[in-house]
């Protein structure tokens, strides 16, 4: 039967070519042994399951190996299961990817908050090249991923802008703010509450929960649009990296931008300059907490902070210091942060005096680590209203 088929087919094909003044090609009669062969191994699998017919079995393998898909679209295409080759495939999907606009997916309305992300990207070979692996490198290649979230506010960002304008003043920007002294107290209260009802004990789970319960939910909003814009040069150098800032104008068409990037680049984003668009950068989350830890190393690395580790059993003290890990290193600090403020609300409540009554005594030790037990609760909060999107926080 499908000897019979392609024969039929080849005679048409014949004909039309000698109608065009064309050769015709010679009938293969390899196709046919190919299919033949091709389906009547699906039958056999079909009646007997537990045969190991071999084309199958092969392509049970191929399936499972996503870099031998090629193989398995050849051995398809020769049995005319598939249309189109493999070539063909690559070559419309580099066409597509060509084409492709990635800021018609852009929303342009005046609620749109817009966050431009930077930020460096490796590509590096899937596979080594022919030889020996650990004679031969993979090859990589470095790029500027850009990517924007576009947030959608109940409110053109315009006015939000006019009603929260920040205040110029020097109580606005040095001392403690309201906030600030009521989480103080908030923190001292959890402590206390903690110490006094807890007869079996509590955790840092338990004060975490105990904080989170207090932060309002913000960040009421829809999740935002993601979009993926066009890589940027290497960011090796400042020129590339003010070129990857100045590709958003033209992105978004907004002459101010709020641009969320890694410690890297934001260091170079110090020179940056553009007469068109301004700038607003960003210290993303991670590299902000990460300072904030290495700040409370170095301001209290002289007070015993690392013979407070050791009892806590880190036996690796350079790492610590260093902050090789960041999650490592903020579990520690916040186990300090626990046992500190447990022995100094049980202090307080042993003496039947005020927490703030601690910074006017004699005991040099008890101020100092007071003051980490303050600073450790504004990184706590802050933290906390990350994961709960508390801007305030």
């Amino acid at each position: 039967m499908i000897g019979s088929i392609m024969q039929k087919k080849h005679q048409v094909a014949e004909r039309k070519q000698k109608s065009r003044g064309h050769f015709p090609k010679d009938f293969d009669p390899s196709s046919i042994q190919k299919i033949t062969v091709f389906i009547a191994s699906m039958i056999l699998t079909v009646a007997f399951p537990t045969w190991k017919i071999w084309l199958t079995h092969t392509m049970a393998s191929l399936c499972r190996r996503p870099k031998m898909i090629s193989i398995l679209q050849s051995i398809l295409h020769a049995v005319n299961v598939v249309s189109y080759s493999w070539d063909h495939e690559v070559k419309k999907q580099k066409e597509r990817m060509k084409n492709v606009d990635p800021r018609s997916k852009l929303l342009r309305t005046p609620e749109t908050w817009n966050v431009a992300v930077i930020d460096n990207i490796d590509f590096k070979d899937t596979t080594f090249h022919h030889g020996n692996i650990y004679d031969v490198t993979r090859n990589s290649a470095h790029a500027t991923l850009r990517m924007v979230f576009q947030f959608q506010l109940p409110f053109p960002v315009t006015s939000f802008l006019q009603m929260n304008h920040p205040q110029t003043h020097s109580d606005a920007l040095f001392g403690k703010s309201p906030l600030i002294s009521e989480w103080e107290k908030n923190i001292d209260m959890i402590f206390q509450q903690l110490i006094e009802n807890y007869e079996g004990g509590f955790d840092v789970q338990d004060i975490n929960l105990k904080i989170a319960s207090r932060i309002k939910i913000g960040c009421q909003i829809p999740p935002p649009n993601v979009v993926i814009l066009d890589a940027g040069p290497a960011p090796k150098n400042n020129e590339n990296v003010f070129s990857s800032i100045n590709m958003y104008f033209d992105d978004l068409g907004q002459h101010i931008i709020d641009v969320a990037c890694d410690e890297a680049i934001f260091r170079r984003t110090k020179s940056y300059h553009n007469d068109n668009m301004t700038g607003r950068f960003i210290l993303g989350g991670w590299h902000t907490s990460k300072a904030m830890c290495s700040a409370l190393i170095t301001a209290f690395s002289g007070y015993g902070i690392y013979n407070i580790a050791a009892a806590l059993g880190v036996r690796f003290l350079e790492a610590l210091e260093k902050n090789v890990d960041y999650r490592a290193t903020s579990c520690v600090l916040e186990l300090i942060w626990v046992a500190v403020g447990i022995s100094i609300n049980q202090y307080v409540l042993k003496r039947n005096m005020t927490i703030s009554d601690i910074l006017e005594e004699n005991n040099y030790v008890l101020r100092v680590w007071f003051l980490y037990y303050r600073d450790f609760g504004f990184w706590e909060c802050h933290q906390l209203g990350i994961r709960r999107g508390n801007f305030e926080m």
